[in-house]
């Protein structure tokens, strides 16, 4: 789960159960989950659309990559083209993301 308004990830690993947060992104960024350092794991990876520009955590090694335009794909070489608000996928890649908005009571 992304929640927008704080740019703040909630996930559950699938390899062990576990819980991780993680701050990564901004009001107003789209989230953009893929596996963006060819290792099969999903990178944290948000789109800023006001200014064209992709922030992604390297799942493989926690670097960070920031990049205006086209964002290239390490492990097929190719484009990944910045995706518009009624994207449901990423590179024919199904993402599921639940954008929530914070409680507030929280």
């Amino acid at each position: 789960m992304w929640r927008p308004s704080n740019g703040t990830w909630f996930v559950i690993r699938s390899s062990d159960g576990a819980v991780v947060i993680q701050q990564w992104g901004l009001p107003g960024d789209v989230p953009v989950p893929a596996d963006f350092d060819g290792d099969r794991r999903t990178d944290f990876a948000v789109w800023r659309p006001s200014n064209g520009t992709w922030f992604v955590i390297r799942s493989s090694d926690g670097g960070v990559v920031t990049h205006q335009g086209d964002l290239l794909r390490e492990d097929v070489a190719e484009p990944v083209p910045a995706p518009s608000s009624a994207d449901s996928c990423l590179g024919g890649e199904p993402v599921l993301v639940i954008a929530q908005e914070q409680d507030p009571g929280e």
